[in-house]
């Protein structure tokens, strides 16, 4: 929507806002993709050329930085989501393990992620199942996490 076939082409109303919102300073690139990402779920090659183009930047820059850092996400996320905390707590009291059951048991349109330490190490190991932290004992209840 936004490249340069369509120079002439206003960015969506809430990309140009939150442009807008950080003074359309090229030094607020990160906060920029950081708040769009929140509230799209995900940085879509439009969004990344209507970023670049409402901060004057090149999309190679853009792209740099949504590529640098591995939170940022390129792909539209996924239903649902479990993450597993391989963290140096979680992992010595056995979240491998729980990884390799939950793979096996996992229903279709759900995700299996590896996570670094998430900060609840003294629950560990710890599930993070789509954005909340689980105990391995709510899953494995049920024969398939769904």
């Amino acid at each position: 929507m936004c490249s340069r076939e369509t120079a002439g082409t206003a960015p969506p109303a809430g990309i140009e806002r939150c442009i807008a919102r950080h003074g359309r300073s090229p030094d607020e690139l990160i906060e920029i993709l950081h708040a769009l990402q929140h509230q799209q779920g995900w940085l879509s090659p439009q969004t990344l050329a209507c970023v670049a183009r409402g901060l004057g930047l090149p999309l190679s820059r853009v792209l740099g930085v949504a590529t640098f850092y591995h939170l940022f996400a390129l792909q539209p996320p996924p239903p649902h989501r479990v993450g597993v905390c391989l963290g140096t707590a979680c992992f010595v009291r056995g979240a491998s393990a729980l990884q390799q059951r939950l793979a096996r048991r996992l229903a279709p349109g759900w995700v299996l992620e590896q996570l670094s330490c998430i900060g609840a190490c003294a629950q560990g190991p710890v599930l993070l199942v789509d954005g909340q932290i689980a105990a391995p004992e709510a899953v494995a209840c049920s024969d398939e996490v769904s």
